[in-house]
């Protein structure tokens, strides 16, 4: 007991010593080594022995010596963090916000933002907004369940990769999401990476099918003005293969986007 109130009367003492420099803001050397041997002092107060502490060591001279000299402190708000620029952005569907919080943090972990909903119909209406990269839904939700949610997103957008995560995955509810036009599904309860991977893979996979339709559009509104050329220049046979490919591409990408009623 006795090692124990010496102890209590020494940090009592160097407390008070320290609260009158908070108003700094900052610590000299000096006041940080003062704070240091404080606690070693302390250490061997509690083993027993004695210490012989110097309290003084910081006296009024030097504490207005160093008042003068120190640099002020940079405020926390005016230190700005840089911008990280974000892989994409997720829609989250699903009814229960702790699984909703758990794939936000994984998402956010990974580079990518997300938005979450509980309610599938309100993330219907986000979606026809502005489409996500990617989205992840629940199968059994109340009041739209995620295949009648992915069938509706599908009448809209096509490309949208989405995942479905969900503990009620059979292989009926797995044809007919297939069929709907799924990128994956995964069961619950997940696996971080495998989660992770698999959506930053489906979020590559819609930035490359977007570059595809902007240049197959730019290829088309560029063609008229190319195929006059090779025209008039006497490359016919050049002009005749551009045309075939083109139409090639222009049936491929109507297939592709053909609805699944």
């Amino acid at each position: 007991m006795l090692g124990m109130s010496a102890v209590q009367k020494h940090m009592h003492a160097v407390e008070n010593i320290l609260s009158g420099l908070k108003a700094k803001q900052s610590f000299t050397k000096d006041e940080i080594n003062f704070f240091l041997n404080g606690i070693d002092a302390a250490r061997t107060l509690l083993s027993g022995q004695e210490v012989n502490f110097d309290y003084e060591i910081l006296n009024a001279p030097l504490a207005a010596k160093v008042e003068k000299t120190d640099v002020p402190p940079v405020a926390p708000q005016q230190i700005q963090q840089p911008k990280i620029k974000s892989a994409g952005r997720a829609i989250l569907v699903d009814d229960e916000p702790d699984i909703l919080e758990a794939l936000s943090t994984m998402l956010e972990i990974a580079g990518m933002e997300s938005t979450s909903f509980t309610d599938a119909t309100e993330a219907l209406k986000a979606c026809k907004k502005s489409p996500p990269d990617v989205i992840l839904t629940d199968l059994k939700m109340p009041k739209m369940t995620g295949l009648e949610f992915l069938k509706e997103v599908r009448k809209f957008n096509p490309d949208i990769p989405v995942i479905i995560v969900s503990g009620f995955i059979t292989t009926e509810t797995l044809l007919e999401a297939i069929q709907a036009g799924i990128f994956s599904a995964i069961e619950k309860p997940f696996n971080q990476t495998a989660l992770t991977n698999n959506v930053l893979a489906a979020n590559r996979q819609h930035k490359v099918y977007k570059l595809f339709r902007q240049g197959l559009h730019l290829l088309m509104y560029q063609f008229p003005d190319l195929d006059d050329y090779l025209k008039k220049n006497g490359k016919e046979d050049i002009a005749e293969t551009a045309r075939t490919e083109i139409n090639s591409l222009l049936a491929q990408w109507k297939t592709l986007n053909t609805v699944q009623k």
